[in-house]
């Protein structure tokens, strides 16, 4: 299917009146340009830029003004561009040093060349009001004149528009008004952070009409669509290619029981975003499927085979899902042409639609402790906030570390945590606990006041956990606030430094410790690393029989940041 690219999204103010007179005019390099016979009467059109050297907007606008000239071809095609001078000061010579400032590469006159005679018509108020320089002026190829063409930098809209419908009028056409202009230009707005790669305009009744790729997603009759269109819709796309887990936490699900609970409603992009059942509802289903990815339990969802969604009419509260709109619909104002990108689970980052806000997930941080102390059976580990927080609504963090052989397992005692919230995968090394207040009114933490406990046999060094993202969300003064978890080991079961012990034999040396060994390495006598191991046990075998004879350090690094230094000699 062919596709088409364009850029434009509404008409400008048009003034049509008399046919363009002819002029002549010589260029700073001695060109001739006659308005008809070089270009009108060729089936082109031109576009004129009433302008002086000295003109400060006329300067401010002119490089855009030449990538207008470059995007419509510089001449090669159906669209010539010129400018002419409008001072009697002005002479070609400064014409060409202006155009040399600005890398110019469109014809340009002054006094010298004729142009005072060439702008004169269009400054009497016979195609309109002037209004001083710049003036943009395009005329179609049957004369008809689009006078005071509204041209920024930041705005090329109103230009593109103006020349596309000038390019529809033939030589001896009816000219830019009457059947020949387009009567249902429109465009689509993209109001998220997240942008579509695609915006289709899909026949989805008739798959022989053309599809059209157009990423702009506006439109102003650049190419024909067939007289029934009642089956074209717009419909954007984004491709699915990213992290399912990227932007999705506890925090989404606040704002989900938020709406479930009647305390405050989602937007429709929201929605999309939280129904990850496929149900066209948001339920308490849907909280468990989310709680499941962040976990870890799952890796993606079961009933999304996508990352990400487009939703038509994004902050609108309808409740209505729907990724597409009717351009008809668009045209006649019964459908929104506003759409918004998302990503599935991630409630928060469609927010910005709401009244609700939430910090970003970096811009603050609290401090949590794991206390470690010594057991009848080993060791005991107690997770606590190192200050008072009130208002929680959720948490989730992952710890790294060998958890298979935790037990006596203990949690807080508030409304909603059981062992549901916690997940140890073995093969991941990997512990990972979420809350979040069924009541969505918020819980008070209590500093040290332990929120999970568990026992082990052997001394764990645990760490965050890189897979997901350790976080609070909590009410403070009216709004919610995301921040970071930062945790702190202390260590209350290493009351003395013990040594580590050091045994050989002929193949191998054995390490071993009441600590864990973290990481040790092993150099020779002139400081070349051989071997280095991550251990994190309390004895690891260091092989030798492939080491050479002669001196060789160790140095073995605790769980606890100490370091030894060891020494061996391989005879």
């Amino acid at each position: 299917m062919k596709k088409f690219l364009f850029i434009l999204l509404i008409s400008p103010t048009l003034l049509f009146g008399a046919k363009a007179p002819d002029f002549t005019i010589t260029d700073y390099n001695n060109k001739v340009h006659k308005l008809y016979a070089d270009y009108l009467d060729k089936n082109k059109v031109v576009v004129l830029k009433l302008f002086f050297v000295d003109c400060p907007p006329c300067n401010a606008a002119a490089p855009a003004f030449q990538q207008a000239n470059l995007k419509w071809g510089n001449g090669a095609n159906r669209v010539q561009f010129l400018e002419l001078s409008t001072q009697t000061w002005d002479n070609n010579a400064d014409v060409k040093g202006y155009s040399a400032k600005h890398s110019i590469t469109f014809p340009g006159a002054a006094s010298d060349g004729g142009a005072l005679e060439a702008t004169a018509p269009y400054k009497n108020s016979q195609f309109g009001t002037y209004y001083g320089t710049p003036t943009y002026i395009v005329i179609s190829p049957n004369g008809e004149v689009n006078y005071n063409v509204r041209f920024y930098s930041n705005e090329p809209v109103p230009l593109d528009s103006a020349i596309t419908q000038a390019l529809r009028v033939n030589v001896g056409g009816t000219g830019g008004g009457g059947d020949t202009r387009c009567k249902d230009s429109f465009g689509v707005k993209i109001t998220s952070k997240l942008k579509p790669d695609h915006v289709y305009f899909r026949d989805i009744l008739y798959s022989g009409n053309p599809e059209y790729d157009i990423p702009s997603g506006q439109y102003n009759c650049e190419f024909y669509f067939p007289p029934i269109r009642d089956g074209y819709y717009v419909i954007p796309e984004k491709n699915q290619i990213g992290n399912i887990f990227d932007g999705v936490s506890t925090a989404d699900i606040v704002l989900i029981q938020k709406h479930i609970l009647g305390q405050k409603k989602l937007n429709d992009l929201q929605f999309a975003l939280a129904d990850v059942n496929k149900t066209l509802s948001v339920t308490a289903s849907d909280i468990i499927e989310i709680r499941k990815l962040i976990l870890g339990v799952t890796n993606k969802f079961a009933k999304v085979n996508a990352i990400y969604t487009v939703q038509n009419n994004p902050s609108a509260y309808t409740g209505i899902i729907s990724n597409r709109a009717k351009i008809n619909d668009i045209l006649s104002n019964k459908s929104s042409n506003e759409f918004g990108v998302g990503h599935y689970g991630d409630i928060t980052a469609a927010s910005s639609f709401a009244d609700e806000f939430i910090d970003s997930r970096s811009s603050c941080a609290v401090d949590f402790s794991i206390r470690i102390t010594k057991s009848s059976t080993g060791y005991k580990y107690v997770l606590y906030p190192t200050e008072d927080i009130k208002g929680v609504l959720a948490f989730q963090f992952g710890l790294k570390e060998n958890f298979a052989a935790i037990s006596n397992i203990n949690l807080k005692n508030i409304p909603g945590f059981s062992p549901s919230n916690f997940y140890v995968n073995s093969d991941k090394n990997e512990l990972r606990l979420i809350w979040d207040d069924p009541s969505a009114l918020g819980e008070h933490f209590i500093s040290k006041e332990g929120l999970i406990s568990f026992n082990s046999p052997r001394l764990l060094n645990p760490k965050e956990s890189e897979n997901i993202q350790s976080e609070i969300t909590f009410i403070d003064g009216g709004s919610i606030e995301a921040c970071d978890i930062r945790f702190h080991i202390i260590n209350d079961a290493v009351t003395k430094k013990t040594k580590i012990k050091l045994i050989p034999s002929p193949e191998s040396v054995l390490l071993t410790s009441d600590d864990v060994i973290e990481e040790i390495s092993v150099v020779n006598h002139q400081g070349t690393f051989l071997i280095n191991l991550k251990p994190n046990d309390n004895s690891v075998e260091i092989p030798t029989q492939h080491l050479l004879n002669g001196v060789y350090f160790i140095k073995a690094i605790r769980a606890n940041g100490e370091n030894e230094i060891l020494k061996f000699i391989k005879i």
